[in-house]
């Protein structure tokens, strides 16, 4: 069976799995408060083996390739799919790669926060595509980067009040050249949101809502994991421990919710024809060596 990937930022990654179980040296703190030094590696094992990710591998009897830090933006993500297959900036294969990309059957990009750095952002009057890393004007760490205030200062004189929605075309303008490469060597790929706002960027987006996992609960439909917690505190973090005191504004994905979403990309990947067909090498004279 061919592997998968999943690419994402805490949420993918499985921030706060660990602290359900019962081993050793788990510090819980009042408010949500990630500290990569508490993390041991008994700690990682356990988050690696409840989240979504592998409970999807799983299920199709493949492997799974994640990132292995916690967090990033949606630049580092692209960075990460695109090194681990050896994808330069012209959409060409680079040799000796850390994964051959025909081992790969199908991509589930978790969109973070579009404006969290660093970013792209597509200047019209430049024709260029800059890197940004601090979205706000009033951020004191521009006093030591004067370039990049100053880049920061032109772009928002651009796109005045669109300047964040111009960073979220940006990134689907990049995301669906990555889809159609990756598409193009047989690879099925998904797009998977946290926030709402995000979500409903894509809104008459035929290309991505295509490829849109959606989240099934109680018989409704739910486009963004935000928009499932909101509702039901069971599936944040926070709504499990809060009672005891901790981890009071802790929204990532808990244990429970971490099920449900991998049970949702499992029913469309299952109900997607293409996913099929890669995943388990089906030609013609190559029938299914499995039946779902």
């Amino acid at each position: 069976m061919k592997g998968m990937v999943f690419a994402g930022c805490s949420f993918t990654w499985g921030e706060g799995l660990h602290l359900y179980s019962d081993i050793s040296d788990i510090i819980y703190t009042k408010n949500q408060d990630f500290d990569t030094n508490n993390i041991k590696e008994s700690h990682k094992k356990c988050i690696e083996s409840n989240r979504f990710a592998r409970k999807v591998a799983n299920h199709f009897d493949s492997w799974e390739i994640c990132k292995e830090n916690n967090g990033g933006s949606n630049l580092d993500n692209l960075d990460f799919i695109k090194k681990s297959f050896g994808i330069n900036d012209d959409y060409a294969l680079e040799p000796n790669a850390k994964f051959n990309i025909k081992d790969i059957s199908c991509l589930v990009f978790q969109v973070t926060h579009p404006e969290r750095g660093p970013f792209l952002l597509y200047s019209n009057k430049d024709n260029i595509k800059y890197k940004m890393n601090i979205l706000s004007l009033d951020n004191e760490s521009l006093d030591n980067l004067p370039e990049e205030k100053n880049l920061l200062f032109k772009l928002y004189e651009e796109y005045g009040n669109s300047f964040e929605y111009q960073i979220s075309k940006t990134l689907f303008n990049e995301l669906e050249k990555l889809f159609i490469f990756l598409e193009k060597n047989k690879i099925a790929c998904k797009i998977l949101f946290w926030q709402e706002r995000v979500a409903e960027l894509i809104k008459d987006n035929k290309f991505f809502e295509d490829r849109l996992i959606t989240l099934s609960y109680k018989n409704k439909l739910y486009k963004s994991i935000e928009e499932l917690t909101n509702r039901y505190s069971k599936f944040a973090i926070f709504g499990h421990f809060k009672k005891f005191g901790v981890q009071m504004n802790d929204a990532h994905p808990s244990k429970l919710c971490h099920q449900l979403i991998a049970e949702n990309i499992i029913n469309n990947l299952e109900n997607d024809i293409n996913f099929i067909k890669y995943h388990f090498n089906i030609t013609n004279n190559n029938p299914p060596n499995k039946i779902i």
